[in-house]
């Protein structure tokens, strides 16, 4: 119950109870986009991961901002 209370997790869980299938895949895939940037990032700085930003770009999420 605690990870629904984060925003990005709330925003997903929302999208799928309003049954709106393109926003849940949408808010999903920016997540696990974000997800696997930052492990991406920890692993090899120095890895471009354009198939992982083509395929986010393919499904309508949006890339994650450095904060």
């Amino acid at each position: 119950p605690s990870a629904w209370a984060t925003a990005g997790h709330r925003e997903i869980l929302d999208a799928c109870e309003a049954h709106d299938r393109d926003q849940s895949a949408r808010r999903l895939a920016s997540h696990l986009a974000r997800t696997g940037l930052e492990v991406i990032e920890l692993l090899d700085p120095h890895y471009d991961p354009t198939d992982l930003k083509t395929a986010l770009a393919d499904v309508g999420g949006e890339l994650p901002t450095k904060s």
